[in-house]
């Protein structure tokens, strides 16, 4: 009797630790920005990605009002030596069409990474377009590395294109399009219920190889 009550004890403690482990994290990670969440933030991003990544923009007071895609197309070079390339494939589709054709993969978790990686760099490259470009570009010549959001985004990009062409390819352009709808706001006031559409075109990146989707 004595051992089982001291097996549940243990057990309940190392539950607990656990617990206490994940939302000491999560607490950081949804803090303001502070000098912990600063020094910490590779290893904060590193266990909340993808799986338990969150914001508060479902509710109040700046609800989503804007729909990403991911595009991608790629270039090669032929038997004579000419650079050619491939039409804009529709990544983020690719993914959520496999994702329904099969609920009980973990594809799962790559849709929800594309989406979250998709705004990280939408948000990073509005912030300064032409720092962030210059970031991909030093990256590209081995002067740096691709930050996360663009490494996944690569991936995913390079596996889209194999999947469709069965092919590798030299290089990829990636394309972000963005469609911006009315927020709840906007139609209960009938104010701005134009929808927009513009697109962020990232340069081009070596592609990686893959062997399929």
């Amino acid at each position: 009797m004595q051992n089982k009550n001291k097996s549940f004890i243990i057990w309940i403690t190392f539950l607990s630790l656990i617990l206490i482990v994940h939302f000491s994290i999560t607490i950081m990670y949804n803090a303001p920005a502070n000098p912990i969440s600063y020094n910490y933030n590779q290893v904060l991003q590193s266990y909340m990605n993808p799986i338990f990544k969150q914001n508060w923009r479902l509710f109040a007071p700046n609800p989503v009002s804007t729909d990403n895609k991911i595009l991608v197309k790629g270039y090669y070079h032929d038997s004579r030596n000419v650079e050619k390339e491939s039409e804009w494939i529709d990544v983020s589709n690719a993914l959520i069409t496999k994702l329904h054709n099969n609920r009980i993969t973990p594809l799962r978790l790559a849709v929800a990474q594309a989406t979250t990686s998709s705004v990280e760099v939408t948000n990073k490259y509005q912030k300064d377009q032409e720092e962030y470009k210059q970031l991909i570009e030093d990256a590209s010549k081995g002067k740096g590395e691709y930050p996360l959001e663009m490494r996944f985004l690569l991936n995913i990009s390079s596996e889209a294109l194999y999947s469709k062409y069965k092919m590798n390819f030299d290089e990829v352009k990636i394309r972000i399009q963005i469609n911006e709808f009315p927020d709840y706001f906007n139609y209960i006031s009938g104010d701005n219920l134009k929808h927009n559409e513009y697109y962020i075109e990232l340069p081009r990146l070596p592609y990686n190889q893959v062997e399929k989707l």
